[in-house]
């Protein structure tokens, strides 16, 4: 497996829009400053086919003439805010490449066989700025990119960036889930029991009580024993089911 570490301030710009249109965060630090920047639903359409079918969407984003136009009326207050960023945003890169190339991606054998998935050849991570808040931000965009938006970036450490090393993680366990379609919620947890704390990474900072933890003894048997998820789907299923009554 492939991994880039990629940086793009189109890629940057719609990611941080298609999160405030879903309602997943704010971005006050940003949005103040933008004009005419909702994305509907069909534009968020528009952006997810330009990664699924692209792993360098930046041109293919621009053709699409609503997202273009979003992007213009907002180019110059955007692209100065990126370029005031850009050299904490390359030291960021550089210090996530050092984590990537430490990290044992034998390891995703395991995540192949649970979701009974062919290797991926090649994935791009798209590495944003924007973030404040004190939690690392990441989107799955399958087939092969996602991205990530460190925690607090203006002020980074090398403990926030090892968290957001671990949620980096987590994003790439979800593009091996391209067969899986079960209820959000439940997915993200079976996904959390493999990162940013369980099976692939900081398994020993796992919450002893959590469904995680409750999950990963059927997991790590079931990987062990050659048992896909679905073969233990409705038994992670109960687990999800008497921890959410």
């Amino acid at each position: 497996m492939k991994i880039l570490l990629k940086t793009s301030k189109v890629v940057n710009f719609f990611i941080i829009l298609y999160r405030i249109s879903r309602d997943q965060d704010s971005f006050s630090n940003i949005s103040d400053g933008l004009i005419d920047f909702k994305m509907a639903k069909e534009d968020r359409q528009n952006l997810k086919k330009t990664f699924k079918i692209n792993l360098d969407p930046e041109v293919a984003i621009l053709k699409e003439e609503r997202l273009s136009e979003i992007y213009n009326k907002n180019k110059q207050f955007w692209e100065e805010y990126y370029k005031d960023n850009l050299e904490t945003l390359s030291e960021i890169v550089n210090e996530l490449q050092r984590r990537l190339d430490k990290f044992n991606f034998e390891k995703f054998k395991k995540v192949e066989r649970f979701f009974d998935i062919t290797p991926k050849e090649k994935i791009n991570v798209y590495v944003c700025i924007g973030n404040g808040s004190k939690a690392s931000i990441g989107n799955a965009f399958k087939p092969n990119i996602c991205s990530i938006m460190p925690r607090d970036f203006i002020s980074y450490s090398k403990e926030s960036l090892d968290k957001d090393f671990a949620v980096l993680i987590h994003e790439l366990v979800h593009l091996y889930q391209d067969k899986v379609s079960d209820e959000k919620d439940f997915v993200e947890i079976v996904t959390r029991s493999f990162a940013p704390r369980g099976i692939l990474i900081n398994k020993s900072k796992i919450e002893q009580i959590s469904m995680q933890k409750k999950m990963l003894p059927l997991i790590e048997r079931a990987i062990k024993e050659n048992k896909t998820y679905f073969d233990i789907r409705n038994d992670l299923i109960d687990i999800f089911n008497k921890d959410n009554k």
